[in-house]
């Protein structure tokens, strides 16, 4: 099994481990610049896919803040 081919079994953290690593590679001049351009497209679309499928988070305002804010207005 390659290494694309175990990005969906991945857990976040290595997930963003692996997606840090590669850009780091990617960014540098070596040999494995080639490489690393090829692991960052699909781990990009496995992270925008888990993005994805999370519900929302609700907005939450501070009482502080809201407080603010209906003063200003």
């Amino acid at each position: 099994m390659t290494l694309i081919e175990r990005i969906p079994q991945m857990s976040g953290t290595d997930l963003g481990s692996l997606y840090a690593n590669a850009l780091r590679l990617y960014a540098s001049d070596g040999p494995h610049q080639a490489g690393a351009a090829a692991l960052i497209a699909p781990i990009e679309l496995e992270l925008e896919a888990r993005r994805a499928a999370e519900p929302p988070k609700p907005v939450v305002v501070r009482k502080s803040r809201a407080k603010k804010a209906g003063a200003a207005a």
